[in-house]
């Protein structure tokens, strides 16, 4: 049987034609979803991975895992303050970045809710294109999804989101129902899906490449009760992880936080 495998989306669209719709889709779920995130860096320490789960590797050999560490609380970052750049600003979020005429990068065509990224970030109200994570160093986001999940979850969509808004505000996984209500102000880097699932397994992964290197970062998976992501959204996993800023050629392998029933 095939694995499963994530997709990258080949086609681009303008922001004002975005299908993502958080408002509408996420944000009832994600208010009682964070509780258990995790943080992980890539430069710290490493240990054997374990051998339950899915993990591609780019060449079949052995790869390191990361430690995990306790989550922000995040009631020291976000608090009343605003996710969005003042209009006076270079920008306000990342598609200002981007000239006139560009868009941003499309999800999947087989994703129905997940958003547009962008590698070009809206940092502090200025526009920062940081250098990228190279193809040589994919990084393999493992996650683990408990027993009452696994006969119901049929798709997964991940994606990444830069730690730092517009306005220069940090965000945590705890804050992350404010990010769905600004979400214009947030920075998306990298967007993925796992469509249909061929077999149920204790732990799934969903690789990244290419986004920006050297950043904090929430990487986040949603497990949909429909194929496509389509349906509701039944499940939710956010790692809190720091970026390698030079990677090693090799596959990272990050511990994801276990994924919680919404």
């Amino acid at each position: 049987m095939e694995p499963e495998t994530n997709e990258r989306p080949t086609t681009r669209l303008r922001s004002s034609e975005r299908p993502w719709q958080p408002g509408l889709h996420l944000v009832g779920a994600f208010l009682l979803a964070f509780a258990s995130a995790a943080s992980t860096s890539a430069c710290g320490e490493s240990t054997k991975p374990g051998t339950t789960g899915i993990v591609d590797t780019a060449d079949g050999g052995p790869t390191d895992t990361g430690t995990v560490d306790p989550p922000d609380s995040g009631a020291d970052d976000v608090g009343a303050a605003s996710l969005c750049a003042p209009q006076s600003a270079e920008c306000t979020s990342a598609v200002d970045c981007l000239g006139s005429g560009a868009f941003l990068s499309a999800p999947p065509s087989n994703c129905a809710n997940c958003p547009e990224y962008s590698t070009t970030l809206c940092v502090a109200g200025t526009c920062q294109t940081p250098p990228r994570v190279p193809a040589s160093a994919p990084h393999n986001l493992v996650f683990q999804v408990p027993t009452a999940l696994r006969s119901s979850v049929k798709s997964f969509a991940g994606f990444i989101m830069d730690r730092t808004t517009s306005s220069g505000q940090r965000l945590a996984c705890a804050d992350f129902d404010l990010a769905l209500e600004d979400d214009a102000c947030t920075n998306i880097v990298d967007t993925r899906v796992l469509a249909s699932i061929a077999r149920t397994n204790e732990s799934y992964t969903m690789t990244f490449t290419r986004f920006p290197a050297g950043r904090d970062v929430l990487m986040i998976v949603v497990g949909y009760e429909e194929e496509g992501a389509e349906g509701a959204a039944i499940g939710l996993s956010c790692t809190e992880y720091e970026v390698c800023e030079t990677c090693e050629p090799k596959v990272q392998v990050i511990g994801g936080t276990p994924m919680s029933a919404l």
